[in-house]
């Protein structure tokens, strides 16, 4: 008899990849390697789920599964009665007969839960002459090693030394749908991508004409925003557009001024009267070729009425969708796709940190190149504050899966900020040594980009298809 040991933690993934190599799911497993009769899931009431969500991964696929049971720690971080309840289960999972094995993976769970289920294992393997394996997943070099934990010198590497292995072996096996469900994750945007503005064409279109009007985009922002900033009450507006203020900069350029504003509003609703702003832009600041481009996409009409699309448009929403429609050209282009390549808009997840007040984040984009998962999230906003606060939360909803996921921020900021009195701030810089923070060694790869990398289509392009490994 063989039983195989799995220690969970609220990473599930790695467990996931080393089941289906543990049941021989991949293609081409190494010979001496034997397939489990039993399963043990050693959990915490917190993680219980996943070791769930990864049964069901298989159930759904109809695959042969073993026989499997779950040990429910409920003090993770008491050695003693951890040591006492693994040992005590593998009693009962396996008589220790001769010939019988035994596998471990322990990456996840509490560091008390992964070495105390080793110790126990060990120690039961010895008490009962029995041969003990241990397998991990290597997310640096893209490989599965299985080895023999009283000799860590016998080991053996699949699907081989070398890099690059895994993303093929894993091509088809493991989607972005059976990550999203694993983690319990919510896909809003679902996996028919519909475009605010109808389609991949005009979204490409009208992202390359915004960074052509880009002085004209970034003062009506300004304007509107600040004009928004005038009244935040009798209306129906959602609150994030109080959070900008006019500037000097931006008065001067519009010849706007709160008093004039102040007698657009008249206390009445800016989604009643918002004409009274996009004209008064129109005629005060020269951007007529801007408001012809909102007009004729369709974001306001020729009434300059608020719709649901300017909403969208003003938020920012623009941005992650020529983004995203800039990745599904170079995959069309490269004639690339599933099963290798996936990608899906708006991933909302459960917040990860203390700090998050229970309010689920939404990642924008989320690409795989095989086991590899980038979160990419996109920025509009001119506030450092903000794209660091932005940036934080992706990094540490990514952390919270480890194994190879990359992260990467493009944001609307220029690369360096001069201030009136000549200092300068880096913001690039600043930005990507959160980084730092966070140890896994994708991070190394992971970046940051800047108004100057996204203005131009082609380089745009070119950065977005290293930055994916497309």
């Amino acid at each position: 008899m063989k039983l195989s040991v799995y220690v969970v933690g609220s990473n599930p993934l790695p467990i996931l990849i080393a089941l289906c190599y543990d049941l021989k799911l991949v293609p081409n497993p190494p010979e001496e390697h034997t397939e489990p009769d039993f399963i043990l899931f050693v959990c915490s009431k917190q993680t219980e789920k996943y070791a769930d969500n990864c049964i069901k991964f298989f159930k759904t696929r109809s695959s042969p599964l073993p026989s499997y049971d779950f040990l429910t720690l409920t003090e993770v971080h008491n050695a003693k009665d951890i040591y006492t309840k693994v040992k005590d289960k593998l009693s009962t999972c396996c008589p220790g007969k001769k010939g019988d094995s035994l596998l471990l993976n322990n990456t996840g769970g509490t560091k008390v839960m992964s070495v105390t289920t080793t110790m126990a294992m060990v120690d039961f393997a010895s008490e009962k002459k029995m041969a003990i394996t241990e397998v991990d997943v290597d997310p640096e070099n893209k490989q599965i090693v299985e080895h023999d934990l009283q000799d860590h010198l016998n080991a053996v590497h699949w699907p081989g030394i070398g890099k690059g292995n895994l993303d093929t072996q894993f091509e088809g096996l493991i989607t972005i749908d059976d990550i999203v469900a694993l983690y319990d994750y919510k896909n809003i945007g679902g996996n028919e991508f519909s475009y605010i503005l109808g389609g991949r064409a005009e979204t490409l279109s009208f992202g390359q004409e915004i960074f052509k009007h880009w002085d004209e985009y970034n003062v009506f922002m300004k304007v509107f925003f600040g004009y928004r900033n005038v009244f935040d009450s009798n209306d129906n507006i959602p609150s994030p557009f109080c959070s900008f203020t006019l500037n000097e900069e931006c008065m001067s350029k519009a010849a706007v001024t709160e008093g004039n504003l102040r007698q657009f509003v008249s206390k009445k609703s800016l989604s009643t009267n918002s004409k009274d702003i996009f004209t008064y832009f129109e005629d005060n600041s020269g951007a007529g070729g801007f408001l012809n481009l909102l007009i004729s996409s369709k974001v306001i009409d020729s009434n300059y009425t608020i719709t649901k699309k300017c909403l969208e448009f003003l938020t920012g929403k623009w941005l992650e969708e020529y983004i995203y429609a800039v990745i599904e050209e170079i995959l069309a282009g490269e004639g690339k796709g599933p099963p290798q390549y996936e990608m899906i808009n708006s991933l909302v997840i459960e917040p990860v940190t203390a700090n998050s007040k229970n309010v689920d984040f939404e990642i924008d984009i989320v690409f795989r190149k095989g086991i590899t998962v980038t979160f990419l999230s996109c920025t509009t906003g001119e506030s450092l504050i903000l794209s660091k606060e932005k940036l934080m939360q992706v990094l540490a909803n990514a952390d919270s899966i480890g194994l190879r996921t990359q992260v990467a921020l493009i944001t609307l900021l220029p690369k360096e900020t001069t201030f009136k009195d000549g200092a300068t701030r880096n913001n690039k810089e600043l930005l990507e040594s959160r980084f730092g923070m966070f140890q896994a060694i994708e991070y190394r790869k992971s970046k940051v980009r800047c108004l100057e990398d996204v203005k131009d289509f082609n380089e745009l392009k070119g950065t977005l298809k290293k930055m994916l490994d497309i």
